[in-house]
């Protein structure tokens, strides 16, 4: 089972997160069978090492993605490539261009979002790809929810002296937690994504059936991906 983020299919993609119940991604095995029920072309598959970087590759026909190590972002405007990274309570971030192809991936833990890799995935898409932020669409992936993200004190007020936005860090008898969700969407608001065109979930990696490195410090993954076309 995978769970789709519907609102893309609109635009022509398609975007999935894996459960438990296609068992850890980063054994080729489990990949194969998911590759082959989404009809993806290994050739043009996209994954690669993530280091928790805010380095973010663009993929074109002539971009060596043999062997990709340091980078958890990915964006593209070619249609025949599929873009997949791994999570475990991490989110996923799914951008897209509604008027064109241009789509992206990136990975976010409270490293990679606080230092803004998805500010960095929008402006390249800007730059680079001639977007208009009004036509981007972010969806924010499954990840650990707010009420089981505990931080320590010293890096929440980290981050609120250095992100200063609101509803990111919630107490609770003196114990600090992260709302990985609100802090992105803070961060698209910030860097002009209409908000209607930010896209939330209700699942928790923690809680559902997922694969939780914070609940019991597994080494499995589930794979999130993105793809133009069915």
């Amino acid at each position: 089972m995978y769970i789709e983020f519907e609102k893309l299919k609109e635009y022509g993609f398609t975007a999935i997160q894996t459960t438990k119940d296609e068992k850890d991604m980063k054994d080729e095995k489990n990949l194969e069978k998911i590759i082959n029920k989404l009809n993806i072309d290994r050739k043009y598959l996209v994954k690669g090492v993530q280091t928790h970087s805010t380095n973010i590759l663009c993929v074109d026909k002539n971009t060596d993605i043999s062997d990709i190590k340091d980078y958890d972002g990915y964006i593209t405007n070619d249609k025949n490539m599929t873009l997949l990274a791994y999570f475990a309570d991490c989110m996923p971030m799914f951008l897209i261009d509604k008027n064109k192809k241009t789509f992206s991936l990136l990975h976010g833990g409270w490293r990679g979002s606080s230092n803004k890799i998805l500010e960095k995935a929008i402006n390249i898409m800007v730059e680079k790809y001639d977007a208009n932020k009004n036509d981007i669409l972010v969806v924010l992936g499954i990840c650990i929810s707010s009420k089981n993200y505990e931080i320590s004190k010293d890096l929440a007020d980290e981050l609120l002296k250095n992100l200063k936005f609101d509803k990111i860090i919630e107490r609770n008898n003196e114990k600090y937690y992260l709302n990985l969700a609100m802090l992105n969407k803070n961060i698209a608001i910030s860097n002009g994504i209409l908000e209607e065109n930010i896209i939330l979930n209700n699942y928790c990696t923690f809680d559902g059936n997922f694969f939780s490195y914070r609940k019991d410090k597994t080494t499995s993954r589930m794979a999130a991906i993105i793809k133009v076309g069915e």
